[in-house]
């Protein structure tokens, strides 16, 4: 079973892997928040210097922002798409206040009957300018409230950090505001250390937590997406008639919309393409970069961005250095960092990482940072039409040779299989041209979504293994593309 065919399991296993890591991390943050606050270092006082400036007790600097993420965690609940992470972001409140209260820490200690207007002001002010950013899309009637997420997250990392290194490091406040008469001191930091009891429970722990909240908060699921078609202009072809095929039934199924530099005619054609004449016109205003976004359903409903740019069947030469790399990724050091890359990317803005990427332009450097590599396969190419028109049922008379490209692409497909982040396949485009031939030779019907139809294809047509094999109808007639579906879901 190939990536993106059980999309249901794999998001609940994502649920149910976000509810422990949350339930298990908010315990060690929000003692390590509680114990940095008890230290009475440079933040504690000077929260207690503001508060003190401002007339109003100390206590208002806890429940203010508690009122801010009630708020936000409200705006969470009615968003459409994050509506399971903010079920997951509530279970972990009293798991956090029952920390705090063993700790003898805010709960019991801060008079919240009596500052209920100060968390009531928080509540309505977090929701009311995260509220700002809310939008409905009139097609499928989805709310969003963006910035209700992301200030969420911006106050949950700089209070994690600021825990972290008030919890951690031991240094002498350069400020001390005294209780009693309000006069502020100060001197030199003098001697720092690093506290190292319990650092690595906090540091993983908080990490995990950024980590997840910051997967919670992204709308987009992006996927950057390698097209590799055959040479010449067939296989310009190819490649644009299946972008305009994956893209109408994205347009029609899920609501797409294009996100791709130069959005112009090429994004108003391709809804309107009937017919292999519609895509020899198309194919002269393809930009060199296709990008749009669709909306998946399911417990996890995102945006999923496509950004694909095509390319031509590597050299020998480049599927070596693709080798020579994957080797070296192998290893322990190269498979430690596959595996942290993700995750650790989450907490990076995706603009900054592109400043420090390889050469986009080289093949080995795109296939490398791809999170799917589709490999194009036109199965008309690989068949005698007239030995099918003749009614032949040898696959000597009816699949032609081998050409060049189905060798490099079967190098490409070993050289992946069983990869952990790149996954790449065989999208095997005119698959309906076979279908009267699979059925004398297997005594089968033929389904575009049949496994063993995709087996027929990939490995007694194409001549292709190692890679798993999508067949598609991409041909524009009554009933338009089929088998697109599987394509996008593994997207």
């Amino acid at each position: 079973m190939g990536r993106g065919t059980d999309s249901l399991l794999t998001e609940r296993r994502l649920v149910v892997l976000s509810v422990i890591v949350t339930l298990v991390t908010v315990v060690p943050v929000t003692r390590m928040l509680g114990t940095a606050w008890d230290q009475q270092d440079l933040v504690f006082n000077l929260v207690w210097l503001v508060t003190t400036t401002l007339g109003v007790d100390i206590d208002v600097a806890v429940v203010f922002p508690v009122g801010l993420v009630v708020g936000w965690l409200v705006l969470f609940g009615l968003d459409d798409y994050k509506r399971v992470q903010g079920v997951i972001l509530l279970a972990a409140v009293p798991v956090g206040v029952l920390t705090l209260a063993g700790m003898n820490k805010w709960v019991g200690t801060v008079s919240w009957v009596a500052l209920a207007p100060v968390l009531v002001v928080g509540v309505i002010l977090a929701g009311g300018v995260g509220a700002l950013s809310g939008q409905r899309n009139r097609k499928t009637g989805r709310r969003e409230f963006p910035l209700a997420p992301y200030m969420l997250y911006a106050v949950a990392v700089v209070a994690t950090l600021v825990g972290f290194v008030e919890r951690h490091l031991r240094y002498d406040s350069p400020i001390v505001v005294d209780r009693a008469t309000g006069a502020v001191t100060g001197g030199p930091i003098g001697p720092v250390g690093v506290v190292v009891d319990g650092i690595a429970v906090d540091l993983v722990a908080s990490v995990a937590f950024l980590v997840v909240l910051s997967w919670f908060v992204q709308y987009d699921n992006r996927s950057d997406v390698l097209v590799v078609r055959p040479e010449g202009h067939d296989g310009e072809l190819a490649e644009t008639r299946f972008l305009a095929a994956i893209m109408q039934v994205a347009w029609r199924e899920y609501d797409a919309v294009a996100t791709g530099p130069g959005e112009g005619s090429f994004y108003t054609n391709v809804k309107i393409v009937e017919s292999e004449a519609d895509v020899v016109e198309l194919n002269g205003t393809r930009p060199s970069t296709v990008g749009f976004r669709f909306t998946t359903g399911g417990l996890l409903s995102r945006r999923t961005v496509v950004e694909s740019r095509g390319y031509t069947p590597p050299s020998g030469r480049d599927i070596d250095r693709i080798e020579d790399r994957l080797d070296r990724a192998s290893g322990p050091l190269g498979t430690a960092r596959s595996l942290l890359s993700r995750p650790l990317s989450l907490l990076v803005p995706r603009r900054l990482r592109a400043l420090f990427a390889s050469d986009p332009a080289r093949f080995v450097n795109r296939v490398a940072t791809a999170d799917t590599v589709v490999l194009l396969a036109p199965v008309p190419d690989r068949i005698n039409e007239y030995a099918l028109e003749e009614g032949e049922t040898s696959f000597d008379a009816v699949v032609t040779d081998t050409p060049d490209y189905v060798k490099r692409y079967q190098k490409l497909c070993r050289a992946y299989s069983g990869h952990p982040r790149t996954d790449v396949f065989v999208a095997a485009t005119g698959a309906n041209a076979v279908a009267d031939f699979y059925e004398q030779t297997t005594d089968r019907l033929p389904r575009l979504d049949s496994d063993d139809f995709a087996t027929f294809v990939g490995e007694k047509v194409l001549g292709i293994g190692g890679c798993d094999v999508v067949p598609v109808d991409d041909t524009f007639d009554d009933d338009g593309p089929q088998g697109i579906d599987r394509v996008l879901r593994r997207l």
